[in-house]
Protein backbone atom coordinates (compact mmCIF):
# COMPACT_ATOMS: atom_id res chain seq x y z
CA UNK A 1 0.00 0.00 0.00
CA UNK A 2 3.05 2.42 0.77
CA UNK A 3 4.32 1.56 -2.72
CA UNK A 4 0.93 2.58 -4.81
CA UNK A 5 0.94 5.98 -2.13
CA UNK A 6 3.82 6.98 -3.37
CA UNK A 7 3.38 6.36 -7.03
CA UNK A 8 -0.07 8.18 -6.75
CA UNK A 9 1.79 11.10 -5.19
CA UNK A 10 4.49 10.94 -8.09
CA UNK A 11 1.82 10.99 -10.44
CA UNK A 12 -0.29 14.02 -9.00
CA UNK A 13 3.29 16.05 -9.16
CA UNK A 14 4.08 15.63 -12.15
CA UNK A 15 0.27 16.65 -13.52
CA UNK A 16 -0.05 19.31 -11.32
CA UNK A 17 4.12 21.03 -12.18
CA UNK A 18 4.77 22.90 -15.26
CA UNK A 19 7.51 21.35 -17.80
CA UNK A 20 10.70 21.94 -16.18
CA UNK A 21 13.07 24.80 -17.94
CA UNK A 22 16.26 23.97 -19.11
CA UNK A 23 18.47 26.36 -19.74
CA UNK A 24 19.39 27.71 -23.38
CA UNK A 25 22.34 26.24 -24.50
CA UNK A 26 24.34 27.47 -27.70
CA UNK A 27 22.45 24.98 -29.90
CA UNK A 28 24.17 24.99 -33.85
CA UNK A 29 21.30 25.05 -36.39
CA UNK A 30 22.51 24.48 -39.64
CA UNK A 31 22.52 26.45 -42.86
CA UNK A 32 23.05 25.29 -46.57
CA UNK A 33 26.52 26.51 -47.04
CA UNK A 34 28.30 23.30 -48.15
CA UNK A 35 25.51 22.20 -51.06
CA UNK A 36 26.51 18.40 -50.17
CA UNK A 37 26.59 15.74 -47.09
CA UNK A 38 30.10 17.05 -45.83
CA UNK A 39 28.63 19.80 -43.41
CA UNK A 40 30.31 21.38 -40.81
CA UNK A 41 29.73 23.74 -37.53
CA UNK A 42 30.52 27.20 -36.94
CA UNK A 43 30.08 28.64 -33.29
CA UNK A 44 26.77 30.49 -33.28
CA UNK A 45 27.59 32.78 -30.85
CA UNK A 46 28.49 36.12 -33.57
CA UNK A 47 25.57 38.29 -32.49
CA UNK A 48 23.70 38.34 -36.21
CA UNK A 49 20.43 36.93 -37.04
CA UNK A 50 20.31 34.12 -38.98
CA UNK A 51 19.27 36.56 -42.38
CA UNK A 52 22.90 38.15 -41.73
CA UNK A 53 24.28 35.16 -41.69
CA UNK A 54 23.46 33.95 -44.78
CA UNK A 55 23.64 37.05 -46.68
CA UNK A 56 27.52 36.96 -45.41
CA UNK A 57 28.21 33.44 -46.38
CA UNK A 58 26.09 33.81 -49.64
CA UNK A 59 28.55 37.15 -50.86
CA UNK A 60 31.76 35.31 -49.89
CA UNK A 61 30.42 31.95 -51.42
CA UNK A 62 27.76 32.58 -54.14
CA UNK A 63 28.43 28.89 -55.16
CA UNK A 64 25.63 27.65 -53.22
CA UNK A 65 21.74 27.79 -52.79
CA UNK A 66 21.22 29.40 -49.11
CA UNK A 67 17.84 31.04 -49.95
CA UNK A 68 19.81 34.23 -49.36
CA UNK A 69 18.10 37.55 -49.48
CA UNK A 70 19.24 41.26 -48.26
CA UNK A 71 18.18 41.69 -44.68
CA UNK A 72 17.51 45.58 -45.32
CA UNK A 73 14.47 47.88 -44.56
CA UNK A 74 11.75 47.19 -44.52
CA UNK A 75 11.00 43.41 -44.42
CA UNK A 76 8.67 41.94 -47.57
CA UNK A 77 8.36 38.89 -49.10
CA UNK A 78 10.52 38.09 -51.86
CA UNK A 79 11.17 34.76 -54.36
CA UNK A 80 15.21 33.35 -53.67
CA UNK A 81 16.49 32.04 -57.06
CA UNK A 82 19.71 30.53 -57.16
CA UNK A 83 21.24 30.70 -61.07
CA UNK A 84 24.36 29.33 -62.63
CA UNK A 85 26.49 28.88 -66.12
CA UNK A 86 29.13 26.40 -66.56
CA UNK A 87 30.97 25.69 -69.49
CA UNK A 88 34.39 25.74 -71.08
CA UNK A 89 36.53 28.61 -73.18
CA UNK A 90 40.03 28.58 -74.31
CA UNK A 91 42.83 31.14 -75.57
CA UNK A 92 42.67 32.39 -79.34
CA UNK A 93 45.21 31.76 -81.75
CA UNK A 94 48.90 31.79 -81.18
CA UNK A 95 48.98 34.57 -84.10
CA UNK A 96 47.50 37.21 -82.29
CA UNK A 97 49.46 36.29 -78.86
CA UNK A 98 47.57 33.06 -77.39
CA UNK A 99 44.86 35.77 -75.48
CA UNK A 100 41.95 34.42 -74.01
CA UNK A 101 39.18 36.22 -72.04
CA UNK A 102 35.87 35.34 -69.91
CA UNK A 103 33.39 38.26 -68.73
CA UNK A 104 30.10 37.99 -66.45
CA UNK A 105 27.50 40.46 -65.67
CA UNK A 106 25.25 38.93 -62.95
CA UNK A 107 22.38 41.19 -63.54
CA UNK A 108 21.51 39.94 -66.97
CA UNK A 109 21.84 36.41 -65.36
CA UNK A 110 18.31 37.24 -63.67
CA UNK A 111 16.90 35.87 -66.48
CA UNK A 112 17.11 32.93 -69.23
CA UNK A 113 17.43 34.47 -72.95
CA UNK A 114 19.77 36.83 -72.52
CA UNK A 115 23.53 36.45 -72.64
CA UNK A 116 25.62 37.22 -69.15
CA UNK A 117 28.80 35.65 -69.86
CA UNK A 118 31.12 36.67 -72.75
CA UNK A 119 33.91 34.24 -73.18
CA UNK A 120 36.73 33.44 -76.06
CA UNK A 121 37.53 30.10 -79.00
CA UNK A 122 40.20 28.86 -79.93
CA UNK A 123 39.57 30.60 -83.21
CA UNK A 124 39.54 34.15 -81.70
CA UNK A 125 41.53 36.55 -82.83
CA UNK A 126 41.49 39.11 -80.57
CA UNK A 127 44.60 41.23 -80.14
CA UNK A 128 43.30 42.81 -76.89
CA UNK A 129 42.70 40.82 -73.64
CA UNK A 130 39.13 41.37 -73.35
CA UNK A 131 36.71 41.12 -76.42
CA UNK A 132 32.78 42.07 -76.39
CA UNK A 133 32.08 42.83 -80.03
CA UNK A 134 30.39 39.48 -81.41
CA UNK A 135 32.89 39.14 -84.91
CA UNK A 136 32.24 35.68 -86.40
CA UNK A 137 33.60 32.71 -84.86
CA UNK A 138 35.47 34.65 -82.59
CA UNK A 139 33.31 34.97 -79.32
CA UNK A 140 30.78 32.74 -77.66
CA UNK A 141 27.64 34.35 -75.22
CA UNK A 142 26.14 31.73 -72.54
CA UNK A 143 23.32 32.07 -70.51
CA UNK A 144 22.02 30.98 -66.89
CA UNK A 145 19.45 28.65 -66.46
CA UNK A 146 17.14 31.62 -64.61
CA UNK A 147 13.24 30.04 -64.84
CA UNK A 148 12.14 34.27 -66.06
CA UNK A 149 12.30 35.47 -69.39
CA UNK A 150 13.57 38.74 -69.95
CA UNK A 151 9.87 39.66 -70.89
CA UNK A 152 9.02 38.87 -67.69
CA UNK A 153 10.50 41.17 -66.24
CA UNK A 154 9.33 45.19 -65.54
CA UNK A 155 7.21 47.61 -63.68
CA UNK A 156 4.42 46.50 -61.96
CA UNK A 157 2.38 43.94 -62.76
CA UNK A 158 5.89 42.43 -63.89
CA UNK A 159 8.43 41.07 -61.79
CA UNK A 160 11.12 42.86 -60.24
CA UNK A 161 14.93 41.40 -59.11
CA UNK A 162 17.91 42.69 -56.62
CA UNK A 163 21.01 41.13 -57.00
CA UNK A 164 21.92 39.70 -53.81
CA UNK A 165 26.05 37.84 -54.80
CA UNK A 166 27.65 36.31 -57.31
CA UNK A 167 30.67 35.42 -58.23
CA UNK A 168 32.90 34.03 -61.66
CA UNK A 169 35.60 31.13 -61.09
CA UNK A 170 37.73 29.75 -63.53
CA UNK A 171 40.61 26.91 -63.68
CA UNK A 172 43.05 24.98 -66.17
CA UNK A 173 41.86 21.39 -67.06
CA UNK A 174 44.40 20.48 -69.58
CA UNK A 175 47.13 18.49 -69.70
CA UNK A 176 50.17 18.49 -67.03
CA UNK A 177 52.53 19.14 -69.58
CA UNK A 178 50.79 22.26 -71.12
CA UNK A 179 50.07 24.11 -68.15
CA UNK A 180 51.14 27.22 -67.92
CA UNK A 181 50.67 30.92 -68.22
CA UNK A 182 49.26 33.98 -66.46
CA UNK A 183 45.68 35.07 -65.76
CA UNK A 184 44.50 38.12 -63.84
CA UNK A 185 41.21 38.97 -62.65
CA UNK A 186 39.28 42.25 -61.68
CA UNK A 187 35.95 43.27 -60.98
CA UNK A 188 35.88 47.29 -61.76
CA UNK A 189 35.42 49.24 -58.28
CA UNK A 190 32.48 50.94 -60.06
CA UNK A 191 31.21 48.27 -62.00
CA UNK A 192 32.15 49.76 -64.85
CA UNK A 193 32.88 47.87 -68.10
CA UNK A 194 35.89 45.35 -68.86
CA UNK A 195 35.31 45.66 -72.38
CA UNK A 196 38.35 46.00 -74.34
CA UNK A 197 41.29 46.10 -71.22
CA UNK A 198 44.43 44.73 -71.87
CA UNK A 199 46.17 43.04 -69.25
CA UNK A 200 48.57 46.44 -68.66
CA UNK A 201 45.19 47.95 -68.18
CA UNK A 202 44.04 45.48 -65.51
CA UNK A 203 47.63 46.04 -63.30
CA UNK A 204 46.72 49.29 -63.17
CA UNK A 205 43.41 48.76 -60.44
CA UNK A 206 44.61 48.02 -56.76
CA UNK A 207 41.84 45.24 -56.88
CA UNK A 208 43.24 43.23 -59.36
CA UNK A 209 45.37 40.17 -59.34
CA UNK A 210 47.71 38.07 -61.16
CA UNK A 211 47.80 34.17 -61.20
CA UNK A 212 49.96 31.73 -62.84
CA UNK A 213 47.30 29.01 -64.82
CA UNK A 214 46.77 25.98 -62.62
CA UNK A 215 43.60 23.75 -61.49
CA UNK A 216 42.97 25.43 -58.51
CA UNK A 217 39.89 27.37 -58.65
CA UNK A 218 40.52 31.14 -58.70
CA UNK A 219 37.24 33.19 -57.70
CA UNK A 220 36.13 36.58 -57.94
CA UNK A 221 33.12 37.54 -55.59
CA UNK A 222 30.68 40.27 -56.50
CA UNK A 223 29.87 42.93 -54.25
CA UNK A 224 27.86 46.01 -53.81
CA UNK A 225 29.09 49.41 -54.22
CA UNK A 226 26.24 52.63 -54.45
CA UNK A 227 23.07 52.38 -52.93
CA UNK A 228 21.40 51.43 -56.37
CA UNK A 229 23.02 47.72 -55.80
CA UNK A 230 21.12 46.92 -53.28
CA UNK A 231 17.74 48.25 -55.17
CA UNK A 232 15.38 46.03 -57.01
CA UNK A 233 15.33 46.64 -60.73
CA UNK A 234 13.11 46.33 -63.73
CA UNK A 235 15.75 46.51 -66.47
CA UNK A 236 18.79 45.06 -67.80
CA UNK A 237 22.27 46.53 -68.90
CA UNK A 238 22.73 47.12 -72.55
CA UNK A 239 24.81 44.63 -74.28
CA UNK A 240 28.44 45.77 -75.57
CA UNK A 241 30.63 48.02 -74.08
CA UNK A 242 28.01 49.06 -71.31
CA UNK A 243 28.10 45.73 -69.51
CA UNK A 244 30.42 42.80 -68.17
CA UNK A 245 32.11 44.39 -64.72
CA UNK A 246 34.11 41.44 -63.69
CA UNK A 247 36.05 38.75 -65.57
CA UNK A 248 39.62 37.13 -66.19
CA UNK A 249 42.62 37.60 -68.66
CA UNK A 250 44.26 34.84 -69.89
CA UNK A 251 47.80 34.09 -71.37
CA UNK A 252 48.55 30.66 -72.59
CA UNK A 253 52.46 29.41 -72.61
CA UNK A 254 54.23 29.97 -75.67
CA UNK A 255 53.20 28.07 -78.61
CA UNK A 256 49.98 26.26 -76.92
CA UNK A 257 46.34 27.02 -76.55
CA UNK A 258 44.76 25.98 -73.63
CA UNK A 259 41.43 24.88 -72.33
CA UNK A 260 39.63 26.48 -68.88
CA UNK A 261 36.74 25.79 -67.04
CA UNK A 262 33.98 28.12 -65.67
CA UNK A 263 31.25 28.45 -63.66
CA UNK A 264 29.21 31.95 -62.63
CA UNK A 265 27.00 31.77 -60.25
CA UNK A 266 24.44 34.49 -59.19
CA UNK A 267 21.66 34.93 -56.00
CA UNK A 268 18.50 36.58 -56.72
CA UNK A 269 15.53 37.90 -55.11
CA UNK A 270 12.20 38.69 -57.26
CA UNK A 271 9.19 40.35 -55.89
CA UNK A 272 6.03 41.82 -57.90
CA UNK A 273 2.18 41.04 -58.14
CA UNK A 274 2.58 37.73 -60.24
CA UNK A 275 5.79 36.47 -58.66
CA UNK A 276 4.83 32.97 -56.96
CA UNK A 277 6.85 30.82 -54.21
CA UNK A 278 7.74 34.12 -51.92
CA UNK A 279 9.38 33.71 -48.36
CA UNK A 280 9.83 36.09 -46.21
CA UNK A 281 13.22 38.33 -46.12
CA UNK A 282 13.23 39.79 -42.76
CA UNK A 283 15.29 43.05 -41.77
CA UNK A 284 18.49 42.99 -39.49
CA UNK A 285 19.71 46.72 -39.75
CA UNK A 286 22.97 46.26 -37.64
CA UNK A 287 23.44 42.92 -38.98
CA UNK A 288 23.05 43.85 -42.72
CA UNK A 289 25.91 47.13 -41.46
CA UNK A 290 27.69 45.09 -39.78
CA UNK A 291 28.46 42.69 -43.25
CA UNK A 292 28.97 45.94 -45.20
CA UNK A 293 31.48 47.27 -43.20
CA UNK A 294 33.69 43.86 -43.48
CA UNK A 295 33.02 43.59 -47.20
CA UNK A 296 33.73 47.05 -48.18
CA UNK A 297 36.99 46.83 -46.53
CA UNK A 298 38.13 43.38 -46.92
CA UNK A 299 39.11 40.78 -50.25
CA UNK A 300 35.54 40.15 -51.55
CA UNK A 301 35.43 41.81 -54.82
CA UNK A 302 39.24 40.63 -55.54
CA UNK A 303 40.45 37.98 -56.99
CA UNK A 304 41.71 34.72 -54.58
CA UNK A 305 41.90 31.24 -54.28
CA UNK A 306 40.86 30.34 -51.35
CA UNK A 307 38.45 27.66 -50.22
CA UNK A 308 34.75 29.00 -50.64
CA UNK A 309 33.67 27.10 -47.39
CA UNK A 310 36.02 28.41 -45.14
CA UNK A 311 36.28 31.93 -46.71
CA UNK A 312 32.06 32.24 -45.72
CA UNK A 313 32.71 30.68 -42.53
CA UNK A 314 35.41 34.08 -41.79
CA UNK A 315 33.09 36.43 -43.24
CA UNK A 316 30.65 35.58 -41.26
CA UNK A 317 32.61 35.47 -38.17
CA UNK A 318 34.50 39.27 -38.83
CA UNK A 319 30.72 40.61 -39.23
CA UNK A 320 30.02 39.16 -35.69
CA UNK A 321 33.38 40.64 -34.09
CA UNK A 322 32.45 43.44 -36.09
CA UNK A 323 28.96 43.94 -34.68
CA UNK A 324 30.33 43.34 -31.05
CA UNK A 325 32.94 45.32 -31.01
CA UNK A 326 30.58 49.03 -32.93
CA UNK A 327 27.23 47.78 -32.72
CA UNK A 328 24.75 48.01 -29.71
CA UNK A 329 24.97 44.37 -29.29
CA UNK A 330 27.32 43.51 -25.86
CA UNK A 331 29.49 40.15 -26.62
CA UNK A 332 27.57 37.15 -25.22
CA UNK A 333 30.74 36.40 -23.76
CA UNK A 334 32.00 39.26 -22.34
CA UNK A 335 31.13 40.37 -18.45
CA UNK A 336 31.63 43.67 -19.81
CA UNK A 337 29.16 44.22 -22.76
CA UNK A 338 32.55 44.62 -24.51
CA UNK A 339 34.25 42.24 -26.71
CA UNK A 340 38.43 41.56 -25.32
CA UNK A 341 41.05 41.68 -28.16
CA UNK A 342 41.10 37.87 -28.11
CA UNK A 343 37.26 37.51 -28.50
CA UNK A 344 37.56 39.17 -31.70
CA UNK A 345 41.13 37.59 -32.63
CA UNK A 346 38.93 34.91 -31.69
CA UNK A 347 36.06 35.23 -33.53
CA UNK A 348 37.72 36.71 -37.13
CA UNK A 349 40.06 33.77 -37.01
CA UNK A 350 38.18 30.82 -36.76
CA UNK A 351 36.92 28.94 -39.68
CA UNK A 352 34.62 25.90 -40.24
CA UNK A 353 33.36 24.26 -43.39
CA UNK A 354 29.76 25.88 -42.81
CA UNK A 355 27.53 28.64 -41.38
CA UNK A 356 25.60 27.98 -38.49
CA UNK A 357 22.69 30.57 -37.80
CA UNK A 358 20.52 31.34 -34.21
CA UNK A 359 18.16 33.61 -33.31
Amino acid sequence: MQKKKNNKKKASKGQGSAPKKTKATNQQVMVKATGGGDHGFLDPMTGLSKVAQIYAASLANPTIDMEAALPSFPAMMTRKMHVYSKGVFSTGTLASGNFGWILFDPLRAAVQDLDCVDISLTTSTSTLALQTVPVVGDALFAFSNSEYLAASIGVTPLAQFRLVSACIRVRYIGTNLNEGGQLVGLMDPNHGSLAGKTFANFDAYDESVRFPVDKKWTMISWKPVEASDLSFVSAFPAKGNATYPMGFAVQGPSGVQIPLEYEVYANFEFTGTNVRQKTPSPVDTLGFDAVHAITATGDIGSPHQKDPKAHAAQTTKAAGAYLHRVGSKPHPKSKSGWDTAGDILKGIGGVAGSILSFL
